[in-house]
């Protein structure tokens, strides 16, 4: 009875560990599309900024054509 309760507690403390490392992963995974996010934000300023800008250049244009 002991022997068999000692076995169960293992496999419980292995399947914490188990779960645990998963844990870890899905943090780190989470992290780092978290950073990619971040830097597609501001990729997508940039790009606004500089549609902006061309739209300006573009208008300009339009106006000396006219």
């Amino acid at each position: 009875d002991i022997k068999i309760r000692q076995d169960s507690v293992t496999k419980l403390l292995t399947d914490v560990q188990m779960m645990k490392g998963k844990q870890e992963s899905m943090d780190s995974k989470l992290l780092a599309m978290k950073h990619e996010n971040e830097a597609l934000w501001r990729e997508v300023a940039s790009l606004r900024q500089k549609h902006a800008q061309q739209q300006k250049v573009v208008n300009k244009l339009i106006q000396f054509l006219i």
